[in-house]
């Protein structure tokens, strides 16, 4: 007797899976060891100069710098979005919360975008600004932490150079923290953008840290307490969290009983794009989260088991 047609193909589409899941793996790694192949070479090339190739060096600097003493600091890493970046800086002075500073750590860019950081610096003298630069690209978690270093207020919004705060956000998640001192950070919901429009909606679910177990439901663009970044030494460098150092940080605080606060109302929007590092994070999960796993036992097995 002849076996039924999905009882040949299941063991076909299966290697078939296997084979993807494999290729997806190897090309991942093999673009991350590319990246820090090169980042070594250029740390090397810098110290034969007698130059350092890892501090971050002030760039630029406004009038209103030196003299402010802000509650919050609003960290932009830059990284080769020199055609975003200037959006980006633009809504963080619409923000109707004003104690503030801004920070932008340019991670080595190959194009212009510090270029324009510098130049929205300069037409903005009035907002305490500061401009740093890596003399060699040292990626995204590195480069939020270089400006957490630096930052001076005692809440911490990190916002990636392609995205955009909505006028109420840092108002809505201040409120939020001083409404709760208990939490460690205040998140709200994000509009995810397409090329045509509106996609998708991040951050909808409060706290619920068993969540976390099955994926990351909390956008790196929340409002932190600097006291928690100095706690667990800020965002995790390791190679197999390439992308995931925002999901990692959640399950950090998690794990040690902190939470977050949530505000229901949209505070960003995110840009989806072929560029973007979400394209890039996708790929190849399984290594990531058997990493996530192990760093975090006491939450994926409670998680698990509620």
């Amino acid at each position: 007797m002849a076996m039924p047609l999905h009882e040949v193909l299941e063991p076909l589409m299966e290697g078939r899976r296997k084979t993807v899941r494999t290729l997806a793996r190897v090309a991942k790694q093999t673009r991350l060891d590319t990246v820090a192949l090169a980042r070594r070479i250029g740390e090397l090339e810098r110290l034969i100069a007698g130059e350092d190739p890892i501090e971050a060096a002030a760039r630029h600097r406004t009038a209103a710098w030196d003299r402010a003493r802000p509650r919050v600091s609003v960290i932009v890493p830059l990284y080769n979005h020199g055609d975003h970046v200037r959006s980006a800086l633009d809504s963080v002075e619409r923000n109707r919360y004003r104690d503030l500073e801004l920070i932008v750590v340019d991670d080595a860019s190959t194009d212009l975008g510090g270029d324009v950081a510098q130049a929205w610096m300069a037409e903005h003298d009035h907002l305490p600004a500061l401009l740093l630069r890596h003399p060699v690209n040292r990626g995204l978690p590195a480069t939020r932490n270089a400006a957490i270093e630096r930052a001076r207020g005692e809440l911490v919004l990190p916002l990636d150079s392609d995205n955009e705060l909505f006028a109420n956000c840092l108002e809505r998640l201040v409120a939020a923290l001083d409404a709760d001192p208990g939490a460690a950070f205040a998140y709200g919901m994000l509009q995810g953008v397409g090329t045509e429009g509106p996609e998708t909606i991040f951050g909808y679910y409060g706290w619920e840290p068993e969540r976390l177990t099955y994926d990351n439901y909390i956008d790196a663009l929340a409002l932190t307490r600097r006291g928690v970044f100095d706690q667990v030494g800020g965002y995790s460098t390791e190679a197999e969290l390439h992308g995931w150092e925002d999901y990692d940080l959640w399950c950090t605080l998690a794990e040690r009983g902190m939470r977050g606060a949530h505000v229901r109302e949209f505070v960003a929007r995110y840009r989806i794009g072929a560029g973007s590092m979400i394209q890039f994070t996708g790929i190849s999960i399984d290594d990531a989260k058997a990493r996530l796993v192990e760093r975090h036992p006491r939450l994926f097995a409670e998680g698990v088991a509620a």
